[in-house]
């Protein structure tokens, strides 16, 4: 089961679920078992794994299987028996419920019964139509009647879009590959498309070979890191491998970066006040940013002297007028503070971002296509790797200085590459994440219109809501089909992520950097809400799905009862309570700091994902919650 395929492993935990009564709509066939007779024929009738309490419309025997069509009930289930149509399990009644609905006998339609009628699905006349259409062009049969499964039993709108977004969501396609299918296409589209390529960009790692890639960070903080003799050789070196255009000045390149980050909107509650002063700055308002740089704590700008002069000087660079501008060639020490000022600021807000190699980050959005900043990291590295092996005999574009900084540089990169990177992913970096696909866009957008608000900034400015504004262009026949895709995705997210009563459930991908590749990481979040319409902490349960380098496919559940934790692993690694022994108290003491209290860890093997046994063991656990395996008792 590849990583996307977490997605349908998740879902079928719905599949024992009972249909929502208001999947139940006048015209309806449902096939169904009289449990037990009342007075005035009221009748309770299993269908499926539901018992409902219904009016039937003629007198019937108990613990008989029958044919219903639902009757208009005005707020009660009315079941009207359909007797043309033989129960015999000997007979074959599929084509008399298709002579019922007045279609055709066919094998696709008998199939499509069949099917229905498995599952224990509603049927309709229109219903059958519609699905035996999306059957000739959705691809794969089972994931298309998978999908119209989970729209039937949700009670979801039988049409085309949702249709669309829920087969997306159930196929084998990761939302990183989707994402970065829409970014190629854009990107070979040759039309600017800033705002929604630094989007993509930023919320998809790239998949970068580790020595040039840990390199080229080094070598971008070493940069960034002040204003002195090794800072202006990195940016050099920038220069020299390719990454940095060789005719940009050291300002424009900072500029052109800090537009990167104000496109983004990517400033931390703590660096707000840095975008402040840059909006001021773009816009000419010199007396805002002047008093905004008076909030800066001064430790941030060493040596440097901030006054209205070196703003203007400033703002001309954020405008791209620094060449031409009189205020700016007018006294090289302006220009010099005024670089260093807007240099400083970046440093202020790169610091803070929660995003795994932010400075390649970064350069990945300021011009060079992905492929091609690739390749150029990667000859930084080998380049880095020559210096080593022959130190006096390097490369001739390299200066004595910046051999001597590659040098000591490669040595602090393959320290980086040696110790463990800490958290793979981060709360920081989840919620940031979630938030620019924009799966609540419709919800604020309502919220808005309701209470007379203005749409949130980071809401307007999400994945989906740009999606939307670009399908409303004139688009290539790629980049249309790239950004269809994608976006059904998304719908498809927040078509499953339901309400069922007091329980909300969210499912979504989030991208697993990796050492040599992008992963993807499949939550599903369920529980009770809270008065404020957020899930409960206290009570719920989070399952994630993710496929890692040496665990393989990993399942882990967590179950959640007034703040008490019960966490179960599922793996194909033999000894996986032996290396997780190790840790077990750090986790318990973590988990203590957040206010839990860790009562068990169990854990199961995983023979074979892909074997039927295992699906079958797979999907019981998420129905029961039953495993079996060893387990640990704190």
């Amino acid at each position: 089961m590849g990583t996307s395929g977490a997605i349908e492993a998740l879902l079928k935990q719905t599949q024992s679920l009972p249909i929502k009564t208001s999947a139940f709509r006048p015209g309806q066939m449902v096939n169904g078992k009289v449990t037990r007779l009342y007075p005035d024929q009221m009748a309770e009738v299993q269908i499926g794994s539901q018992k409902v309490f219904a009016q039937l419309e003629t007198p019937l025997s108990a613990n008989e299987r029958y044919w219903f069509q639902v009757q208009p009930g005005n707020g009660k289930i009315h079941l009207k028996v359909i007797s043309a149509i033989s129960m015999d399990p000997r007979g074959e009644p599929f084509a008399g419920l298709l002579t019922e609905l007045g279609l055709a006998a066919s094998k696709e339609n008998v199939d499509l019964i069949r099917f229905f009628t498995k599952e224990q699905l509603p049927i309709t006349k229109e219903t059958l139509e519609m699905v035996s259409d999306w059957l000739k062009t959705a691809g794969p049969a089972d994931k298309a009647l998978e999908a119209v499964k989970m729209m039937v039993r949700g009670g979801l709108p039988m049409t085309n879009q949702v249709f669309s977004a829920i087969l997306s969501a159930v196929k084998n396609e990761p939302l990183t590959m989707l994402m970065e299918n829409l970014m190629a296409a854009l990107e070979s589209d040759g039309i600017n498309r800033d705002p929604i390529v630094r989007l993509l960009r930023d919320m998809v790692p790239a998949v970068k070979s580790d020595a040039g890639m840990a390199l080229t960070e080094v070598v971008a903080k070493e940069w960034l890191k002040d204003n002195g003799h090794d800072s202006r050789i990195a940016f050099s070196l920038l220069k020299t491998s390719g990454i940095v255009d060789k005719n940009m000045s050291e300002a424009r390149f900072t500029a052109l970066l800090l537009d990167q980050l104000l496109v983004s909107k990517d400033f931390s509650p703590e660096t707000r006040h840095v975008r402040s002063i840059l909006m001021h700055l773009k816009d000419g308002d010199i007396p805002s940013a002047l008093k905004q740089v008076a909030l800066l704590d001064t430790r941030a700008l060493p040596g440097l002297q901030i006054t209205e002069e070196s703003l203007q000087a400033a703002a001309a660079i954020m405008q791209g007028k620094a060449a031409e501008d009189g205020l700016v060639v007018k006294t090289i020490p302006v220009t010099d503070a005024a670089a260093k000022f807007l240099k400083s600021l970046l440093n202020l807000a790169v610091a803070d971002r929660p995003v795994p190699n932010t400075s390649v980050s970064l350069l990945a959005g300021s011009g060079p296509a992905a492929s091609e900043l690739d390749a150029r990291m990667q000859a930084l590295g080998d380049l880095a790797a020559k210096v080593a092996d022959a130190p006096s005999k390097a490369a001739s574009p390299l200066s004595e200085d910046e051999r001597n900084l590659l040098r000591q540089i490669g040595l602090q990169a393959e320290v980086q590459l040696a110790k463990p990177e800490g958290p793979l992913l981060t709360p920081a970096s989840m919620k940031e994440f979630i938030a620019r696909l924009g799966l609540s866009y419709e919800h604020s957008l309502v919220d808005g219109f309701k209470n007379d608000l203005q749409l949130p900034e980071l809401a307007a400015d999400s994945l989906k809501p740009q999606l939307l504004r670009l399908l409303g262009e004139q688009l290539s026949p790629a980049v249309r089909d790239a950004a269809e895709q994608l976006l059904n995705k998304l719908t498809g997210f927040q078509l499953l992520s339901q309400e069922a009563g007091p329980i909300q459930q969210l499912i979504v991908q989030i991208p697993l950097p990796l050492r040599d590749r992008v992963g993807e990481l499949t939550i599903q979040w369920s529980g009770q809400k809270k008065k404020d319409g957020k899930i409960d902490p206290d009570y719920c349960r989070v399952l994630f799905y993710l496929d890692l380098e040496h665990l393989k496919q990993t399942i882990v559940d967590m179950q959640i009862q007034n703040r008490v934790m019960n966490i179960h692993i599922v793996s194909g690694e033999d000894n996986l309570k032996a290396i997780a022994g190790a840790h077990m108290r750090e986790l318990k003491t973590s988990l203590a700091s957040l206010n839990y209290v860790l009562s068990s860890v169990t854990f199961g093997r995983q023979q074979d994902p892909k074997s039927p046994s295992t699906t079958k063991k797979m999907n019981g656990f998420y129905n029961t919650g039953n495993y079996s395996g060893v387990d640990i008792r704190i």
